[in-house]
C-alpha cells in the first residue's frame, strides 16, 4: 500500500516538474522569438518588458530568451543599448523580489520598463549623436516597452495559471490577445522557403475560428492577425487582408460541414490572392493558404473544440440577490444539520423500552416464569387467574410508584415460588415504563417547541435583511481581482463578493466546495496588497458540503484571551464549555456555557449549547434566533431534565462597543483603571422553559480594559471579593489573570463541588 502511494506521489511530483519545465521553455522561446521582431522604425522593446512582467523563475527564463534573441536574431552592435536595458531590468526584478507590494504592481513595473528602455536608447543616441528623429524613436520604444510590460504582466499570469479565457477579466483578455499577436508577429519572420510559418498559422487559425465562431468571429480575429502580419512585414499587409476576407465569407457557410467549409475558404482565398498579388508574393501567399487549409482539414476534432462556439449567455441575477440566496441556502443547510443531529439522538434514546402496563407484565413473565416448573400451570391451566393477579398490581403501582411484599396479590403469595423475584421485576419494569411515559410527553411538547423554531427562522431572516441593508457597495471589479488571486493560490472559488458597509469597511466573502488549502495569513497579506486595505486572517465555516471563507479589514482593537478551567472533584471532564471566534464583520465572540451538575453529563449539555450557538452565529443567525433554536433543541433532547447556561460576549473590534448576553449565567466583571464593576442578569438557563430570553447589557470598551467572564463554580465567593482580586492582578497577562482567579476561587472554596472556568479578555490596540 505504501509503495503504491509512493508511486502515485512520485508520478504527481514528476508531472508537476514537467509542467514547470514546460512553462519555463515557453517563456524562453516566446522571449527569444519576440526579441527577433523588428517593428516599423526598427523598434524591438520586448526583452526588458517580458523580464519585468513575468513572475519568479519565468522572469529568468524570459531574460535568457531575450538575451539570445538580441544576440542571435539581430545585430549585436545595434542591440547593445537594448542588452544594457535588459540587464538593468533583471537587476530591478531581483531588487523587488522581497517587496510583495512592489513586485505585484503592474504600474510600477511598466514605468520601470519604459524608463530603462527609453533611458538606455536615449543615452546611446546622445553618445553617437544620431539626430532628433532617432531620439523620437527611442522615446517611442520606451513608451511601447512600458505598455507591453503592463499587458504582459496581466496576460502572462493568466496564461501561466492555466485559466480559461471565459474566466478572465477584460484587461486580462486583452493582454492575452496582445501577447498572442506579438508571438504571431515573431513567427511571421520565420520563413522556411517557400513558406512563412506565421502566415500558415494565420490561415489555420482563421479557418478553425470561421467554422466554430461564424463569419463575424472570424473577421474579428482576421483583422487582428492582419495587423500583426503588417507590423512584422509591411509586404504581408495585402495577404493578411485577403485571409481575413476569405474567413469572413466562408464563415457564413460554417454549418455546411468541415470539409465543404475548408474547401470554400481555400477557393475564396486563392481567388483573392490571384486578384491582388502577382509574381513571387502571390505564389508564396497561395502556398501558405494551401498549407494552412490542409492542416485545418487534418486537425483532430478534439483540437477544434478548444475554440468555443457562440452561445447565448444566460441571464444573471443581480449580485445582491445572488448573495442573499447563497446566505439563505447556507443557513438552511445549517438548520438541517442541527435537525438531523437532534433527530439522531432522539432515535437512539427511544429505540427501546417499555411502552404500556401490558409490556410491564409481559416482560416480567418472560424473565421470571421462563424457567419456572409451574409455567405450564400458571400460563395454560390457570391463565385467567394469573392475569387477574397481575392486574391487581396496577392501582398499587400508579398510587405508590412501586409495590412491596404486602402488596402481592394472594394468588402469587400462596402459589408462586419466585414471588420475591417477581416483585423486583415488576418494580423494575414499571420504573422503565414511567420513564418512557415522561419521554413521550416531552415529545408531544416538542410540537409546541416548533413555534419557537419558526420564530428563530423569522429572526434569522430579519438579521439577514439588516445585514444586506448595511451593505452600501458591492465591488465587482475587486471581486474579480480576488478571484484571480485565489485561483493563483490553488483555490476553487465558486462565488466571490467584496462588500463595503456604511463605514467603508470592506469584507471579502468566498464560497467554495472544498475547505481552504492556502495559508490564511499569507492570503490576507496578498489581499492587503491587491485591494490596498489591511486584511486580517480569514474565518472559515463549513456546512452542508459548502465552505464560506470571510476576510475582513484589520480592526482598530484586538483581544488578548486567557482561559483556565478546573474540574470538580476527581472528574476528568469539565462540565463547562468555552469557545470563541472572530466573524467576517470584525466582531469577536466568546461563548461560555455551564451544564447542570458536573462531569460527563454536564459536559454533554454545555458542549451542545456552546457548539450550537457558535455554529448558528457563524452561519448568520442572530443571538435571539440562536437562543430559541438551542432552547428548543435542549427541550427535545431527552426525557429527563437537561439545561445549560449561556454567557455570550460580543465585541465590535472597530468601535469597542460590547454586548453581553446572559441566560442563567454568572455575572461578568469589567475592570478599567483599577475600578471593577459588575455586568449581571436574571434570565433562566436554556432547556428549562419555553420562551427563554437573554438579559442584555451594552458597554463601550477602551484599550486597556479587562473583561472577566466565569461560571458559577468560580462565584462561590462574594462579588466584592472578586472585584478586589481582579483589580489587584489587572496588570498581568490574560492567561496569568485567568489562572490566578481560578486558583483563588478553588482556594476559597476548598475542593470544588462545581467546575470552575474563568475567561479573561484584555482589550488592546491592534498592531500596525
Amino acid at each position: 500500500m505504501r509503495g503504491l502511494i509512493g508511486k502515485r506521489l512520485e508520478g504527481k511530483l514528476s508531472g508537476q516538474k514537467t509542467a514547470a519545465l514546460l512553462r519555463l521553455g515557453l517563456c524562453f522561446g516566446a522571449a527569444m522569438l519576440s526579441c527577433g521582431i523588428r517593428l516599423p522604425g526598427g523598434l524591438s522593446p520586448f526583452g526588458p518588458a517580458l523580464t519585468l512582467a513575468l513572475p519568479g523563475n519565468c522572469a529568468l527564463a524570459a531574460f535568457g530568451g531575450a538575451l539570445g534573441g538580441y544576440c542571435l536574431l539581430g545585430g549585436f552592435e545595434e542591440n547593445l543599448a537594448r542588452l544594457v536595458a535588459l540587464l538593468c531590468a533583471l537587476g530591478v526584478k531581483l531588487l523587488v523580489m522581497d517587496l510583495p507590494r512592489v513586485r505585484s504592481s503592474s504600474g510600477f513595473l511598466a514605468a520601470a520598463s519604459a524608463v530603462l528602455t527609453g533611458g538606455c536608447l536615449v543615452t546611446r543616441n546622445l553618445l553617437l549623436d544620431l539626430g532628433g528623429l532617432d531620439l523620437l524613436f527611442c522615446l517611442a520604444e520606451g513608451a511601447l516597452s512600458g505598455t507591453l510590460c503592463y499587458f504582459a504582466f496581466h496576460g502572462g499570469r493568466a496564461l501561466l495559471s492555466g485559466r480559461k479565457l471565459s474566466d478572465c477579466s477584460p484587461v486580462v483578455t486583452m493582454s492575452l490577445i496582445l501577447l498572442g499577436l506579438t508571438l504571431l508577429a515573431g513567427l511571421c519572420q520565420i520563413r522556411p522557403a517557400p513558406l512563412n510559418l506565421g502566415c500558415v498559422l494565420v490561415c489555420l487559425l482563421l479557418a478553425a475560428v470561421g467554422q466554430r465562431r461564424g463569419a463575424y468571429g472570424a473577421v474579428s480575429v482576421g483583422i487582428c492577425c492582419a495587423a500583426a502580419m503588417t507590423l512584422s512585414d509591411a509586404s504581408l499587409a495585402m495577404s493578411g487582408a485577403v485571409y481575413a476576407a476569405a474567413a469572413f465569407w466562408s464563415g457564413h457557410f460554417a454549418g455546411a460541414g468541415r470539409i465543404r467549409h475548408g474547401l470554400l475558404y481555400l477557393l475564396i482565398g486563392l481567388s483573392g490572392i490571384l486578384l491582388t498579388e502577382s509574381g513571387e508574393p502571390a505564389l508564396q501567399g497561395a502556398l501558405n493558404l494551401l498549407m494552412g487549409t490542409a492542416l485545418y482539414l487534418l486537425l483532430p476534432e478534439r483540437a477544434l473544440t478548444l475554440i468555443p462556439r457562440i452561445r447565448e449567455k444566460p441571464r444573471q441575477q443581480p449580485p445582491d440577490y445572488t448573495r442573499a440566496a447563497a446566505r439563505l441556502r447556507f443557513s438552511a443547510e445549517t438548520l438541517e444539520d442541527i435537525r438531523s443531529a437532534v433527530e439522531a439522538v432522539s432515535r437512539k434514546l427511544y429505540a427501546s423500552g417499555i411502552c404500556s402496563m401490558e409490556s410491564v407484565y409481559d416482560c416480567t413473565a418472560d424473565r421470571v416464569c421462563r424457567k419456572c416448573g409451574l409455567k405450564l400451570f400458571c400460563w395454560e391451566t390457570a391463565y385467567s387467574q394469573t392475569m387477574d393477579a397481575f392486574q391487581r398490581f396496577t392501582p398499587v403501582l400508579k398510587q405508590k410508584g412501586f409495590a412491596e411484599k404486602e402488596d402481592l396479590p394472594a394468588y402469587f403469595a400462596g402459589k408462586c415460588p419466585k414471588s420475591a423475584e417477581l416483585l423486583r421485576s415488576v418494580n423494575s419494569y414499571y420504573q422503565e415504563y414511567t420513564s418512557r411515559e415522561a419521554a413521550s410527553r416531552r415529545v408531544l411538547e416538542a410540537k409546541q417547541v416548533a413555534s419557537e423554531q419558526l420564530s428563530g427562522v423569522a429572526d434569522l431572516l430579519m438579521t439577514l435583511g439588516q445585514e444586506l441593508a448595511d451593505v452600501r457597495q458591492s465591488d465587482g471589479k475587486a471581486a474579480e481581482q480576488v478571484r484571480e488571486l485565489l485561483l493563483q493560490l490553488g483555490e476553487e472559488p465558486e462565488e466571490v463578493w467584496c462588500l463595503a458597509d456604511r463605514f467603508d469597511r470592506m469584507r471579502v466573502e468566498v464560497c467554495q466546495k472544498n475547505p481552504m488549502k492556502a495559508d490564511g495569513a499569507q492570503a490576507a497579506r496578498e489581499f492587503s496588497v491587491l485591494l490596498e486595505r489591511p486584511f486580517a486572517p480569514p474565518e472559515a465555516v463549513t456546512a452542508g458540503g459548502e465552505t464560506r471563507i470571510t476576510f475582513c479589514e484589520k480592526a482598530r482593537l484586538t483581544v488578548e484571551l486567557g482561559v483556565c478551567q478546573i474540574n470538580a472533584g476527581s472528574n476528568r471532564i469539565s462540565g463547562d464549555c468555552c469557545d470563541h471566534f472572530t466573524d467576517g464583520r470584525g466582531y469577536f465572540h466568546l461563548v461560555l456555557s455551564d451544564g447542570m451538575g458536573s462531569g460527563g453529563r454536564a459536559a454533554v449539555d454545555s458542549i451542545m449549547a456552546c457548539s450550537l450557538v457558535l455554529k448558528l452565529i457563524k452561519a448568520g443567525f442572530g443571538f435571539d434566533a440562536a437562543l430559541r433554536l438551542i432552547n428548543s433543541a435542549l427541550l427535545c433532547k431527552a426525557g429527563d431534565e437537561t439545561l445549560a447556561t449561556l454567557d455570550i460576549g460580543c465585541i465590535d473590534l472597530y468601535t469597542g462597543k460590547a454586548e453581553f448576553l446572559k441566560a442563567g449565567a454568572a455575572p461578568t466583571f469589567l475592570c478599567r483603571e483599577g475600578k471593577t464593576v459588575t455586568v449581571g442578569g436574571q434570565s433562566l438557563p436554556v432547556g428549562i422553559l419555553q420562551g427563554i430570553t437573554y438579559d442584555r447589557r451594552t458597554v463601550r470598551l477602551r484599550p486597556g480594559d479587562l473583561v472577566v467572564m466565569l461560571t458559577d463554580g468560580a462565584m462561590a465567593v462574594s462579588e466584592s471579593w472578586m472585584k478586589e482580586e481582579i483589580a489587584l492582578c489587572a496588570d498581568g497577562t490574560a492567561e496569568h489573570i485567568a489562572k490566578r482567579m481560578a486558583a483563588a476561587a478553588r482556594h476559597q472554596n476548598g475542593e470544588p463541588g462545581d467546575d470552575i472556568t474563568v475567561a479573561v479578555l484584555k482589550i488592546r490596540l491592534a498592531e500596525g
